[in-house]
């Protein structure tokens, strides 16, 4: 099992594409490694839903 469910990270990945927040400050405020938000980022973009 995935240590984040596929809504978490859609969820963290659409509040980035969003914009007014940055990758790191998102990140941060999540708990998570600002390398990671934008793995999730570069897959979703790349793959779409299926990429998470």
């Amino acid at each position: 099992m995935a240590k984040y469910d596929e809504s978490f990270k859609l969820k963290m990945v659409q509040k980035y594409l969003e914009g007014g927040v940055s990758n790191r400050a998102l990140a941060e405020q999540a708990g998570l490694h600002a390398s990671l938000l934008r793995q999730w980022t570069n897959s979703y973009q790349a793959h779409g839903i299926d990429g998470l």
